[in-house]
């Protein structure tokens, strides 16, 4: 896959593994929002997000025995183990229990939109919190996220509103 590298200062067009993973990722995620919407239709948001929360889980235990280092579980005591693991749980529960709500209230593309700006809130709070540099494209393509996301949103909205024509 062909892409554009931003690095050095230099812009060129070459062969970027980033850009693959950037085109499988929108395909699962345009695949993920269609079930998320048929799981949302079908079951209360927070069941619906218990559900996928589990499924989650069980995926990110085989992943962790698989190319994780569980060894170190053993080295800190049982409790904080198990508080890690009940936090993850309830993370995932609320997050996605949370979306699923978002999803039935507003739509999934309302939805979307908000997942695009997590990239430019975790730059901004990095940077307050965590003394994180930012340079100048990540600020403009940050607002260009922004701004995209409240025309689709407003747009949206005035769809909404405005009164169905009559032929």
């Amino acid at each position: 896959i062909i892409g554009f590298i931003l690095g050095r200062g230099q812009i060129s067009i070459d062969y970027s593994l980033g850009s693959l993973y950037t085109i499988t990722g929108i395909c699962i995620a345009s695949t993920g929002a269609f079930f998320q919407k048929k799981i949302v239709t079908s079951l209360h948001p927070i069941s619906a997000g218990a559900v996928v929360s589990a499924i989650m889980s069980l995926v990110y235990a085989i992943f962790a025995f698989k190319w994780g280092n569980i060894s170190v579980l053993g080295s800190v005591p049982w409790y904080i183990t198990a508080l890690l693991f009940a936090s993850g749980i309830i993370g995932l529960l609320a997050g996605m229990g949370l979306g699923f709500i978002v999803i039935r209230a507003f739509g999934v593309i309302t939805h979307r939109m908000f997942i695009l700006i997590i990239p430019f809130l975790v730059g901004v709070l990095s940077y307050f919190f965590l003394n994180e540099q930012l340079t100048l494209l990540q600020i403009i393509f940050g607002g260009v996220m922004i701004f995209g996301s409240y025309l689709i949103i407003n747009a949206r909205a005035k769809q909404k509103t405005q009164p169905p024509e009559r032929s």
